[in-house]
């Protein structure tokens, strides 16, 4: 048998123990059952491993430095995948669960006895536990991070199960025995004990309509009748009848998400995954996202620190990922999707012609300022928020898909792509937040948002279709520079409104005096406020490659490429001959001159970081700057935000009011080549002699 031989360098001799152990899972119940008796050798047919089902592997064996392989083949769980005990100690030294190479590993969640899903991976106080390579399918929660630290997962694919398939009980309606609460709200069937299935959700199968936080009749005394009822929302006549067929099934929670980092879990690295689908929508509050970091509401949480990047996440309910309790975050090379994929037609049927429903994208809100912010949004797609929204299965009111709402302070949002979203592709403010303050927001591009929502009769606010839109009192401090803006559905349409809608709209709380706006790609009205008139575009600014998604097809195989948006349509980077190639201007400059000086004072230090930002586990370059001159370049080492102070990696000299842009992002890339940047997200790569791919791959 081949051996696993491992090399210990003394570079880290102290950190990783010396006796640091691989352990084998197989799925084959010929297999061994004591974990310590399943080490060492690569397993032959599951000779040398460890039977899944009869192995407690997540105790107090594996320690600090340990690789456990799981071996190709289904694991069916009906509590938790991976729940390990210990914690591994350091970056050198962690608990790895992996497929073992390229084999094909899954973990199946099975509903089990009491009708509650299972739990792919549970990390509950733990730190420096990597997961790796597994896919995690029909699972109601595919990862919950609570107050650990330094974990990783990567490389897994995680699919929720649906809830509403969960059914608890089925039963038949009695209401109208003896005139006894006919067309009632109030369920009475008082051949089940009801009651004991309060909070969950009963749907109405005749009628095709839910209920919630169950108030049920099971008696004829006068106290009941004079029972509190709920309303049946969704369906033909929202009552209950004789006959009425019903079942009981399990709601989804909407804190923890599916995906979940809470508790003050700081520092974790999340990259390569897909998550998706946690079930629905739900009647009433909408469904739930699919990933979140920290809830939106309630007290202080600091889950500070996390990496989330390279990651494909779609088909939420509400939106598919919150990014709310937590400071100092990284959000990059993401793909966030939520384009009408929800199945209505067994149920109010009220979404598209073929009953599908979508809804909101990206959702970042806290009410207190001080919780969350101080994120890292740096080259993701967000898009194909889609229209009929959650409500639209319970009542009249309006829900469409937006793109991105950011309702946290003191964001770097930059270089993302915001593209055929219902509604607007970026919000600046959300409905429990206020706190959308002092945001840098720049090259970022907003294509074809605001289309999708205009055949939703219930999609009535016009003002929401569009580009980018300031929302609620208390926006100000925000500075939106260099982004560019190109057709967007309510510049030129208005089926509901009595004016037009500019790329980029101040609400009434909203004004100039507090917020900036200056050298973007679009044609506004005076003040960035609705017209009157059409607003009329800017010529084409020329994108490789402008078409959408054909059909659902097409939404599907963007799916599958994890490292997102380079290898579907649209290609929204610019044609050499486009007219936004050098329209960009400096980010801020320097206050006074310096002289072979690492201490630079400049008028506005929010437009960067300094890799201090994210998890210590992922690779987060500093931005690198140009001062004076593109040529004259600078790494940064450390940023003073209150006093405006950046502190260079190496002397440099500049002369006072300098320009100061930047040369490469946090990926250590560059994104400056010509004497000013290119308008929106995608810098054309100049000279003509530097390929892109070579250019990418030197970092220069």
């Amino acid at each position: 048998m081949k051996k696993i031989i491992f090399t210990i360098s003394l570079a880290f001799f102290l950190s990783v123990p010396l006796f640091a152990e691989t352990y084998w899972i197989d799925n084959d119940s010929g297999g061994k059952s004591e974990l310590t008796s399943c080490k060492g050798e690569i397993p032959l047919n599951g000779s040398n491993a460890c039977y899944y089902k009869s192995v407690s592997y997540d105790g107090a064996t594996v320690k600090a430095g340990d690789t456990v392989y799981f071996r190709e083949g289904t694991y069916n769980i009906t509590e938790s995948g991976i729940n390990p005990t210990n914690s591994g100690t350091s970056k050198e030294s962690m608990i790895i669960f992996s497929s073992y190479q390229d084999e094909n590993v899954t973990f199946y969640g099975v509903r089990d006895i009491s009708g509650y899903a299972s739990a792919g991976i549970k990390l509950r106080g733990n730190s420096y536990i990597k997961i790796t390579k597994i896919d995690f399918i029909n699972v109601k929660y595919g990862f919950t991070i609570h107050g650990g630290g330094y974990n990783e997962i990567s490389y897994c694919n995680f699919e929720h199960r649906n809830a509403w398939n969960d059914v608890i009980i089925t039963g038949t309606a009695k209401n109208n025995i003896d005139n006894y609460y006919h067309s009632s709200s109030v369920l009475y069937d008082p051949e089940n004990d009801l009651s004991k299935y309060a909070n969950r959700r009963i749907i109405n199968l005749t009628d095709k309509s839910v209920m919630y936080s169950i108030d049920t009749v099971t008696t004829t005394t006068a106290s009941a009748k004079e029972g509190t009822s709920r309303e049946l929302l969704g369906g033909t006549n929202n009552y209950w009848s004789y006959g009425d067929k019903y079942q009981i099934t399990w709601n989804n929670s909407y804190d923890p998400a599916p995906c979940d980092i809470g508790g003050a879990s700081t520092n974790n690295w999340i990259h390569h995954n897909t998550m998706q689908g946690p079930g629905g929508f739900q009647n009433g509050q909408d469904g739930v996202p699919v990933f979140q970091i920290g809830s939106d509401l309630g007290g202080a949480e600091y889950n500070n620190n996390n990496t989330v990047e390279y990651n494909h996440i779609f088909r939420g309910g509400h939106h598919t990922a919150g990014i709310n309790k937590g400071l100092y975050n990284v959000i990059k090379h993401n793909y966030f999707t939520n384009h009408s994929w929800f199945d209505d037609s067994a149920w109010g049927g009220g979404c598209t012609e073929q009953g599908l429903c979508g809804y909101r994208v990206v959702s970042s809100g806290v009410d207190e300022p001080a919780y969350g912010g101080y994120g890292l949004w740096e080259g993701n797609r967000i898009a194909h928020g889609a229209a009929y929204g959650g409500p639209h299965l319970i009542n009249d009111s309006s829900a469409s898909g937006g793109g991105v709402s950011l309702g946290t302070p003191n964001n770097i949002y930059r270089y993302n792509e915001h593209v055929h979203n219902a509604l607007y592709g970026l919000r600046l403010g959300s409905s429990v937040s206020s706190a959308s303050n002092n945001n840098r927001v720049y090259n970022n591009t907003f294509y074809k948002n605001g289309y999708g929502a205009d055949d939703d009769p219930r999609a009535t606010n016009d003002e929401f279709k569009t580009g980018l839109i300031f929302y609620r009192s208390g926006t100000e401090g925000n500075i939106i520079k260099n982004n560019l803006f190109y057709d967007h559905y309510a510049q030129t349409n208005k089926p509901n409104n009595s004016t037009y809608t500019p790329a980029i709209r101040l609400s009434s709380e909203a004004d100039l005096d507090n917020n900036t706006i200056e050298n973007n790609y679009l044609n506004s009205t005076s003040g960035y406020i609705s017209s009157p008139t059409k607003i009329l575009e800017l010529s084409n600014p020329l994108f490789e490659d402008d078409r959408l998604p054909a059909e659902d097809a097409d939404y599907i195989e963007a799916m599958e490429v994890v490292e997102a948006w380079p290898n579907v349509v649209p290609n929204l980077s610019l044609k050499k001959n486009s007219p936004a190639i050098n329209k960009g201007t400096f980010l801020t400059r320097a206050v006074g001159a310096g002289a072979d000086s690492t201490i630079l004072t400049v008028e506005d230090s929010r437009y960067f970081q300094d890799g201090s930002w994210g998890s210590d586990l992922a690779n987060l370059h500093p931005d690198v700057i140009s001062i004076g001159t593109v040529t004259n370049i600078v790494t940064i080492q450390a940023i003073d935000y209150d006093k405006n102070i950046i502190t260079l990696e190496s002397p440099i000299s500049w002369n006072e009011n300098d320009p100061i842009w930047l040369k490469k992002n946090s990926d250590g890339k560059a994104v400056l080549f010509s004497d000013a940047p290119d308008m929106g997200a995608n810098e054309t790569w100049l000279p003509p002699t530097i390929s892109r791919k070579n250019s990418i791959n030197e970092g220069d």
